[in-house]
């Protein structure tokens, strides 16, 4: 059991890097949007928090 778990860890590993990468990356992109607009005010940041919701579904 452990060896075919091991065997397919790379293989999985290999598919899912980008995607955790990417995952990341938009994580990111809404925190920095949120602290660009952040001077602007309370309702700045709700449209940032909004438009991500949007964006992202």
């Amino acid at each position: 059991m452990w060896f075919a778990f091991r065997a397919e860890l790379k293989p999985m590993l290999a598919l899912a890097g980008p995607m955790i990468v990417a995952e990341i990356g938009w994580m990111m992109m809404g925190i920095v949007d949120t602290i660009m607009v952040g001077p602007l005010g309370p309702e700045a940041i709700g449209a940032v928090g909004v438009g991500g919701i949007i964006f992202f579904t």
